[in-house]
């Protein structure tokens, strides 16, 4: 009994663990490194991804699993949270560009969602 105990115990503490995505820096949409610097610009062209989160205009996600795949992109499991406080799980994959500056991510189903650049330190 107690080892079935520590087996869910050590389930729930993994699970509770958020994954991070391995980024050099952040990365965005011109709005969003402005956002990521004063917090105080949000406009709808607002995208940004760190190494704990992706956020837009109406989302903001975090990650609960990263997975690396055999081209050197990674699939990135998240839990987000929409506007009206309605929560999805998303799926997309985060591909670094040929010159290495920038991220693009594309959706499940394989559609561009974003191309973001490295934000200014």
């Amino acid at each position: 009994m107690r080892l079935a105990f520590a087996a869910v115990a050590l389930l729930t503490a993994g699970a509770a663990a958020a994954a991070t995505l391995d980024l050099p820096g952040v990365y965005g949409s011109p709005e969003g490194c402005k956002y990521l610097k004063d917090q105080t610009l949000w406009e709808e062209a607002v995208t940004v991804l760190t190494s704990t989160q992706y956020k837009d205009f109406v989302t903001e996600c975090e990650y609960v699993q990263v997975l690396p795949a055999s081209d050197g992109s990674r699939i990135v499991t998240m839990l987000c949270q929409q506007e009206l406080d309605v929560q999805t799980v998303e799926i997309v994959r985060v591909v670094k560009t040929p010159n290495g500056d920038a991220y693009r991510l594309f959706n499940a189903e394989g559609g561009r969602l974003a191309e973001l650049s490295a934000c200014p330190t």
